[in-house]
């Protein structure tokens, strides 16, 4: 393979084609030598406990899927993005402004929402539904913010 070729991903999603993402290919890092103060840390997974090696694998699993998941999302994204301008190559320019503003407006509604918490505040209580040992079933309509 050459170095200086680039790496294309393509993600496809149900209904659509998939379209190329190209990222440059990363190239060699020099080698920088260390301090004579520098210290080496060798890591011994043999020496922690079973538990805190469980702990650090299910860490671990987490992150990755946590920035595989952001990845993905960014992708589709730009996927989405691309996509409409390809569709808008024909329209007239005041229409095709007007639409990308509607379109970053609807994703930046729906990237605001996903970051939202949601809390006992959001919601009005219709009725308690029932009383049990591990808590209270309420029935509630959720309020417009």
């Amino acid at each position: 393979m050459n170095d200086d070729a680039e790496i294309i991903y393509s993600t496809p999603f149900p209904g659509t084609s998939s379209i190329p993402v190209s990222i440059p290919a990363l190239q060699p890092q020099p080698v920088v030598e260390k301090p004579a103060d520098y210290v080496y840390y060798e890591r011994r997974p043999d020496d922690l406990s079973s538990d805190a090696r469980a702990r650090a694998t299910a860490a671990k699993v987490k992150l990755q899927s946590h920035y595989r998941h952001a990845l993905e999302m960014a992708i589709d994204l730009n996927i989405r993005g691309a996509e409409l301008e390809r569709s808008l190559a024909g329209v007239p320019e005041e229409r095709r402004l007007r639409e990308i503003r509607r379109h970053t407006r609807t994703q930046s509604q729906f990237l605001r929402l996903r970051r939202t918490k949601i809390g006992l505040q959001d919601f009005r209580t219709v009725k308690v539904i029932g009383k049990g040992a591990f808590g209270e079933q309420i029935g509630c309509h959720r309020r417009l913010r």
